[in-house]
């Protein structure tokens, strides 16, 4: 046997087993790099929408606003809320698409907000992503309705004040297409059907008369300004959500209801002084109710409006 071959061959094996290892070392490092870079950029990313949220909200108690939120890739963006604490709060974290590894990875750090309510499906995915946002008033300002979505969505025969609507905003080019039966729909889309209609071909059904929608088997009642974010929001974050903006609502009863009592004492007309039950009833109603409750609120909220409005001294101007 020739040794010195043998030693030879070893040392080539030796070498061949020990590159292997550093290449796979290497790989893997880069590997574990890349993604500690997309969990950061995804955090970042989280960041950046949650500022971007933040100019949608409206300025006035009318105003309604349709906007346009992109990514340079596809992402991913992942909701989240809860009503502990005080007023609750969402998160939100993002999850972009990569080339290198996995496409997918889990999402970055969430961006965390008390004062945002952001209505959308539990994984929103896409390049470009659509806005509605419309204030909640009940009968004061509560908050502003983010509704946001990538899918498309049909109307199917809906109510001309619906697709007025839809006209007006421009929601046409978000999206939302308007068809006079499902079988009309662009393949693909979420249905959503009005005047009773049911059945398979209706992800969505509405009935506008009750204001509720029906979706995913659960009924979720809805105020004007909360219409388009009951369509595209996953029902458990919808709920959510509007607990948050209710228990807000229930605060700020008290705080209009301590104002009037401010002025009451200041005025000898006693001005204002008539709205203090109403406001006082009011606060433990939205406290801890849920959508179920909108058409007591809504009844509540437009007598103390009407009260409100015939004032010298309105607590709040709308």
């Amino acid at each position: 046997m020739n040794r010195r071959g043998f030693e030879m061959s070893f040392a080539w094996i030796f070498s061949i087993i020990v590159g292997a290892v550093i290449i796979f070392l290497a790989l893997y490092a880069a590997s574990r790099l890349a993604q500690t870079e997309r969990y950061a950029g995804d955090s970042a990313a989280a960041g950046q929408l949650n500022v971007l949220l933040q100019p949608l909200t409206t300025a006035g108690e009318t105003d309604s606003k349709p906007g346009n939120i992109s990514f340079p890739g596809a992402a991913r963006i992942l909701p989240y809320c809860t009503i502990e604490g005080t007023f609750g709060k969402q998160e939100i974290r993002v999850a972009t698409r990569s080339g290198v590894g996995k496409p997918w990875q889990e999402a970055g750090a969430a961006a965390s907000s008390s004062e945002k309510y952001l209505f959308a499906e539990k994984s929103v995915e896409g390049t470009s992503f659509y806005t509605l946002v419309r204030p909640l008033n009940l009968p004061f300002k509560m908050g502003d309705v983010i509704a946001l979505w990538s899918a498309r969505y049909c109307f199917v025969n809906p109510p001309r004040e619906i697709s007025d609507d839809i006209e007006e905003l421009h929601l046409d080019a978000s999206n939302f297409i308007i068809a006079a039966s499902s079988s009309a729909c662009p393949a693909g889309s979420t249905t959503v059907c009005f005047l009773g209609a049911s059945g398979g071909t209706c992800a969505v059904s509405v009935d506008t008369a009750g204001q509720r929608v029906i979706k995913q088997r659960q009924t979720l009642f809805y105020e004007p300004a909360l219409f388009y974010a009951a369509i595209v929001s996953d029902p458990a974050l919808y709920e959510c959500q509007v607990q948050r903006m209710l228990k807000r609502g229930a605060t700020l009863a008290v705080l209009y209801r301590e104002k009037s009592e401010f002025i009451a004492a200041r005025s000898h007309t006693g001005c204002s002084a008539i709205l203090q039950p109403a406001l006082a009833a009011y606060a433990p109603l939205l406290q801890n109710a849920t959508s179920r409750q909108i058409p007591l609120i809504h009844a509540q909220a437009q007598q103390i409006a009407d009260s409100n409005t015939r004032l010298s001294c309105p607590l709040w101007r709308s």
